[in-house]
């Protein structure tokens, strides 16, 4: 087994004796690992508990590490296959099952980590998401270290790269996490191994580093400062940073070394600096490695407010008059609700095709007249104090909301012609907008040139075509995806063209804020209560004064 340069093992006989199992996962436990046909399996699904989407997480299930070969620097080479899309990788300086290095890729969630576990605790030390591997497709994942340098290569192209020495020696081996299909064709460690690019590593640690440096906030303020936060990794590498301060003029207003000594650093403070949005740019040898847009103003422009996804969903059952009346009580700016039409041409509100999911009934909404609908029990699923609750018609909503509440209706198949109608003739047309694509919006339009618009055509993120194409289409509103730090500046441009800009969605109170600060003036969320504080902190005020709402006020719904 052993080669010139070092270890080798090609799995060419079918003994496991210079092989050690470990398993780290309980679920699907036992692992399977056995050697057959030339190539080294894994057909266990183990793993430690199940994926929430967060790489940044230990995701462990078992290891097969090499009785034989100790390792310090050099080259680890292997070929592997998958044949269902989960975790696998190699596992380094293996000293016991709390102390290791590893790197994982992840077909079906999307991402690789890079992380040591030393004493028990683990670190996850660098991380991206892309497209690793294809499943059944045969990859060569090498990993390069010398000293405290961890570079991860897959086909060839540097894939990422760590520092770290906690632990400068031990065994190597593979790893298998939730995938029944793992397959390795050898595993090779050459010492000393092939010389390290060590520009494109480096540059690659800066850029990482730089990447997960934070705005403390994405709006400065007359007096206020604009503030980094610096993340735990790539702290070695940010005392060869600098950070300006860019005017939208490109004029540079500020710059400073970066001093990762404490968590945060003040770099600039705004005394009365022109209105616009400024940037961020954190530069290594001239060469700018990351940059954030953040806006300087005045004052948080108006109007921002709170939009309830569904009503106030937290307290009440979702598209429901109870939760639309629990939304107006706590000043909620915008409530946001789905208008489906019955077999007999009724407006009613449901957010799925079917009642399955939020009524004691089943069937699509459209095979059902609306004396069937009202018999449905709308609100038991929720709790029992809902019992009783009946699915609201469009009619009843508008005379349940106070007209200085705007109403996100979002339209479903075939009811843009008779909501638009209805908007009209209960007189709500400053009131209510149309979450629609484009054919829908030129139905309303016909109907009455005045109905706005929310352009739902293509609908995604910031960085994406969505703005450019509500902008020319004319729209007055849109509902942004997903956040992205080209935010303020895209919202700029939203803003400048009169688009009034909703966000889908969130129920963190962090993100709220940080969506306010950026531009949007309406996210979407599940959880009122959480997002009050924030506009109170802003100096945003409710659309009416706060009420404590009481249970027994809601009643049932006729």
């Amino acid at each position: 087994m052993t080669a010139a340069q070092g270890f080798e093992d090609n799995f060419s006989t079918d003994t496991m004796a210079d092989w050690e199992v470990v398993d780290i996962g309980q679920h699907a436990a036992p692992s399977k690992w056995f050697i057959a046909g030339g190539e080294l399996h894994q057909t266990s699904n183990i793993y430690t508990t199940s994926f929430d989407g967060d790489s940044e997480k230990d995701w462990t299930g078992t290891f097969l590490v090499s009785r034989r070969a100790t390792f310090r620097n050099g080259m680890i080479d292997t070929r592997f296959r998958s044949t269902d899309d989960d975790g696998i990788g190699l596992v380094w300086r293996y000293r016991d099952r709390r102390n290791y290095y590893k790197v994982q890729l992840d077909g079906s969630a999307r991402f690789w980590q890079i992380s040591k576990t030393v004493d028990g605790k683990f670190t996850c030390l660098a991380v991206g998401r892309s497209k690793v591997y294809t499943k059944g497709r045969t990859h060569r994942l090498q990993v390069h270290i010398e000293g405290p340098i961890m570079a991860v290569v897959l086909d060839g192209k540097l894939l990422g790269a760590a520092e770290d020495d906690s632990l400068t020696e031990g065994r190597v081996g593979f790893e298998s996490r939730g995938n029944a299909g793992s397959h390795f064709d050898y595993l090779r460690i050459v010492t000393p191994g092939p010389a390290l690019n060590r520009g494109e590593i480096d540059q690659w640690l800066l850029h990482y580093a730089a990447a997960g440096i934070q705005l403390e906030h994405w709006a400065c303020l007359p007096g206020e400062a604009l503030t980094l936060r610096f993340p735990a990794r790539g702290r070695s590498v940010l005392p060869r940073m600098r950070v300006q301060v860019r005017a939208p003029s490109g004029a540079t207003v500020a710059e400073t070394p970066i001093d990762p000594s404490h968590a945060t650093q003040t770099i600039w403070k705004n005394t009365h600096a022109p209105v616009g949005v400024y940037r961020a740019v954190v530069l290594s040898d001239g060469t700018v490695l990351h940059e954030w847009p953040f806006n300087v103003w005045n004052r948080i422009p108006r109007p921002i407010g709170v939009s309830v996804h569904r009503g106030d969903t937290r307290c009440a059952p979702e598209n429901t008059l109870p939760a639309f009346r629990f939304a107006v009580e706590k000043g909620a700016h915008q409530i946001e609700f789905d208008i489906r039409l019955t077999k007999d041409d009724h407006l009613v509100i449901m957010h799925d095709a079917t009642v399955d999911r939020t009524t004691n009934g089943t069937g699509r909404v459209a095979d059902a007249t609306l004396e069937e609908l009202r018999k449905l029990d709308a609100g038991s699923w929720k709790g029992p104090e809902w019992k009783g609750v009946r699915i609201p018609t469009f009619h009843e909503v508008l005379e349940t909301v106070p007209p200085y509440i705007q109403l996100n209706c979002h339209l479903r198949p075939g009811v843009a012609v008779k909501v638009t109608r209805e908007i009209v003739t209960m007189k709500r047309l400053a009131q209510c907008f149309l979450a629609c694509g484009k054919a829908d919006a030129l139905a309303a339009k016909k109907v009455d040139p005045r109905i706005r618009i929310c352009n739902m055509q293509h609908q995604g993120g910031a960085d994406t075509s969505y703005p450019d194409e509500t902008i020319a289409m004319g729209a007055e509103y849109i509902q942004i995806l997903g956040w992205t730090d080209r935010m303020p500046e895209v919202c700029a441009k939203l803003r400048a063209h009169q688009v009034t800009i909703n966000y889908c969605c969130t129920s963190d109170p962090a993100l709220f804020r940080r969506l306010i600060e950026a531009g949007i003036q309406y996210p979407l969320t599940n959880n009122l209560d959480a997002m009050i504080p924030v506009l109170r902190n802003l100096g945003v005020p409710m659309a009416q004064p706060l009420r404590q709402p009481h249970v027994q006020s809601t009643g049932t719904t006729p």
